[in-house]
């Protein structure tokens, strides 16, 4: 894992700069062409310097070089690979939403019927209990080690002895279950605040898991019963991924998603988790790329929806009849895993 707390992180101190001081700097200094001062100019307000030339820079053949030189190019072409980004983002997002929704309600049905098929009588509010879960040990070499030191502190199991007095009244004395849930310092939280609890005095874990974020859910499938996780990866298409595996690759599509989600540039991620041996092999080496996040997701979900912006891509080489834009497609490509349009093709639409 790389390590961010080093010395390698320069002071670098910015000024700042008025768009039309952007907007000449673009045109003296990196000799980038602008035509049209205010589209130019509207574009680095609306989308950020540091987004719009900074984030997508790098795809440029000297764009790298001190000092950068754009000579040849527009200023359009930079929009246009942002373009490129946010469309790659926002299908990418909606992958992974359908991947995370899938997941929840997959581990919630199995955890409740293995509760219900052993343990008849459980309340349900059973996913409280550590007593229904298993503790990865210390020397197990199943899971991350925050896995098995975050045991006891998680939100499922972290509760007071008492019910705190602002929540007492909200408690049944004729059930018992909702003082579990008062207790709870997690869910009388969100008892107090989320709508969606509000119907219910002891809601189902059904309901609940849609709460969690996707951090917190990968712990709660680390914690499940192993037989219980066996059938959550069957279910997933996780089969051929051992314990380890599958929760390494669940941190890793939160790596992405948590990427995405604040707005970065699709050639700027390069994910902070450590892997194992194993999981190498399965993603095709030791560098964690966007192509091989998308086969991790693929065994769940369908990735069609992504095929729209190679094919607008494909478009666009189409229309490049100087193929001034073609190293800039490739690097852009070649940065998020595979150079060639024809592989994410058959990575996105053959099943």
């Amino acid at each position: 894992m790389k390590n961010y707390m080093d010395n390698n992180h320069q002071n670098i101190s910015k000024d700042f700069q008025t768009l039309s001081d952007q907007r000449k700097k673009l045109v003296n200094k990196y000799h980038l062409e602008i035509d049209d001062i205010d589209f130019a100019e509207e574009m680095l307000l609306k989308r950020n310097y540091f987004d719009l030339i900074n984030g997508i820079e790098e795809t440029f053949p000297d764009g790298n070089k001190k000092p950068k030189n754009f000579s040849g190019f527009a200023f359009e072409d930079f929009v246009c690979l942002y373009d490129l980004n946010v469309d790659f983002r926002t299908y990418a997002l909606r992958v992974i939403a359908d991947f995370e929704i899938q997941l929840k309600s997959i581990s919630s049905y199995y955890f409740n019927e293995y509760v219900q098929s052993n343990y008849p009588n459980a309340p349900v509010t059973a996913y409280l209990d550590k007593n229904f879960y298993h503790q990865p040990s210390a020397d197990s070499n199943l899971f991350p080690e925050p896995f098995h030191k975050h045991f006891e502190k998680f939100i499922f199991f972290h509760s007071r002895r008492e019910v705190p007095p602002k929540y007492k009244r909200f408690v049944d004395a004729n059930d018992s279950e909702t003082a579990t849930v008062y207790k709870n310092i997690y869910m009388a939280k969100q008892m107090a605040e989320v709508p969606l609890l509000r119907p219910y005095k002891t809601p189902p874990l059904w309901v609940v898991i849609k709460l969690l974020d996707f951090g917190q859910l990968t712990h709660f499938i680390a914690y499940l019963i192993p037989n219980v996780q066996k059938k959550v990866k069957k279910a997933m298409g996780f089969e051929d991924f051992s314990a380890m595996e599958f929760i390494q690759a669940l941190q890793i599509v939160q790596d992405f998603r948590n990427h995405l989600a604040h707005f970065n540039m699709i050639n700027k991620f390069e994910s902070t988790i450590s892997i194992s041996n194993d999981l190498q092999t399965k993603l095709g080496g030791d560098i964690i790329s966007v192509y091989s996040i998308l086969g991790i997701l693929k065994k769940t979900v369908d990735l069609e929806p992504i095929w729209n912006v190679f094919s607008k891509l494909n478009t666009l080489i189409s229309e490049d009849d100087s193929n001034k834009l073609s190293p800039v497609f490739d690097e852009l490509l070649t940065n998020m895993g595979a150079k060639d349009v024809d592989s994410w093709q058959v990575l996105i639409k053959n099943n």
